[in-house]
């Protein structure tokens, strides 16, 4: 196989993940009720190791607690194009855990002005947050105290993940707005800090994810500028055995192509004729030669793909403006 072959196989496949993010995108931005749910802070209060020692009680409004604190704090933004009312809304935004975990408490510690926003304990394994007319940009910020099962650890022998980490990928967050798709998740940028933490490199394959977006727009448009600039220099350029050779009065270096029963010579600038195998016998003085061909496909190629990652760039630049001008109004008003 050679290398325009391979190109054009993975043009295919490129081409084809790209338009079904973009139908997918298309949809997730058609829908004018949008959510963020932002992370501001999660601290272990306990972990599995100060759990292990017998003679260190913990308690809860007088009740012993047998597992790990987590502290939640976070923020639950309207980055959508309409305010969000009542009849919008079959069921509430909810935070859900599975079985082994439990919400201790939950309560509502800030919102916008005008907004009115609390938290019910539907059950252990469910907290439930009712708003009033939530406009858009408004917000409110919301603390939650969870229970973490306990995992065997000493101190030579720490865990894999921390409660924190377990509390995080045990949470769902549900509802069902009119025109809404799933809650989107970021973090309150913190000074001198990313936006998010660091993160395992096959973490950043979530479908959507920015960083994953970052990479593959970057890996396009490096792809994309290899290649046009091969073609430039001529390093994708292909060699063929041509002729040389009069037709017409005019002496040209045509290559040979089968068609059918016939064969077709052509030369790079446009000239195009077909003949008879018997008749390119009957043709005098060939000489047969070397000839390089570029072909504008590689080119095209490199144009195209550029233009697609510098586009997702876009994209992925105009999300990240957004979001932060979200969370630069709940920093500002932190600060206030």
């Amino acid at each position: 196989m050679n290398v325009q072959s391979i190109l054009a196989l993975v043009g295919i496949l490129v081409t084809t993940l790209f338009g079904l993010w973009a139908i997918t995108a298309a949809i997730r931005f058609s829908r004018s009720v949008r959510i963020t749910y932002a992370i501001d802070q999660i601290i272990a209060l306990t972990d599995d190791i100060t759990q292990n020692f017998q003679d260190l009680g913990i308690t809860f409004r007088d009740q012993p607690v047998n597992a790990n604190l987590v502290l939640l704090k976070g923020y639950l933004i309207n980055t959508g194009r309409r305010d969000i009312s009542h009849e919008m809304v079959e069921e509430q935004i909810s935070v859900n855990l599975p079985p082994e975990f439990a919400w201790i408490d939950c309560k509502v510690v800030e919102a916008s002005p005008s907004l009115s926003a609390d938290t019910q304990r539907k059950s252990e394994q469910k907290i439930e947050f009712r708003t009033g007319l939530w406009k858009k940009k408004e917000y409110f910020k919301f603390e939650a105290l969870a229970k973490v099962p306990v995992v065997e650890a000493d101190p030579d022998n720490p865990p894999d993940e921390k409660p924190t980490v377990r509390l995080r990928r045990a949470m769902t967050l549900g509802h069902r707005i009119a025109d809404s798709d799933r809650i989107e998740e970021t973090h309150v940028p913190k000074l001198g800090h990313d936006v998010e933490p660091p993160t395992p490199f096959f973490l950043l394959l979530r479908f959507g994810s920015a960083k994953f977006r970052l990479i593959i727009s970057s890996v396009i448009i490096v792809m994309g500028l290899s290649v046009g600039i091969a073609s430039e220099i001529g390093l994708l350029s292909t060699t063929q055995l041509g002729y040389t050779l009069t037709i017409d009065d005019v002496e040209r270096t045509v290559t040979v192509r089968v068609k059918g029963d016939k064969i077709r010579l052509s030369d790079e600038a446009d000239f195009s004729h077909e003949m008879t195998l018997s008749e390119f016998d009957e043709l005098f003085e060939k000489r047969a030669t070397i000839v390089k061909r570029s072909d504008n496909f590689h080119l095209v190629f490199g144009i195209i793909y550029c233009t697609l990652g510098c586009l997702m760039l876009g994209i992925s630049g105009l999300s990240a403006i957004r979001n932060r001008r979200m969370l630069a109004m709940i920093s500002s008003k932190k600060e206030a």
